[in-house]
């Protein structure tokens, strides 16, 4: 056996310092779009839902289907809290308005 011959013959690649600039960006890119998915998410939670459905529907990639799931859980605990709202909303109101000090700020 020659000694001179090393055991990898392939050469360790080098890293580019633009390479993990570029990775980084992406990483950034990527971090500020999952942000603003879930922030769209829990403001108009009809199209949480409907990103959701399509991100797990359609997605190729585990992360993609994470998003799709987390959107789906915030568009539906958010119409499940906007209802819990509009319940007690109205249930507070009618119990209001029959109290004795209601009548002098206009209630029958």
């Amino acid at each position: 056996m020659d000694s001179t011959v090393s055991p990898n013959p392939v050469p360790a690649p080098t890293i580019d310092p633009h390479d993990a600039r570029k990775r980084s960006l992406v990483d950034l890119l990527y971090l500020l779009v999952s942000v603003w998915i879930y922030l769209v998410s829990l403001f108009y939670p009809l199209v949480g839902i409907i990103l959701g459905v399509v991100f797990l529907t359609w997605a190729t990639t585990d992360d993609v289907k994470r998003m799709g799931k987390t959107c789906l859980i915030l568009g539906i605990i958010n119409i499940a809290l906007l209802l819990l709202a509009l319940g007690l909303t109205v249930a507070l109101g009618g119990l209001f308005s029959s109290l004795p000090f209601a009548h002098k700020w206009g209630g029958v």
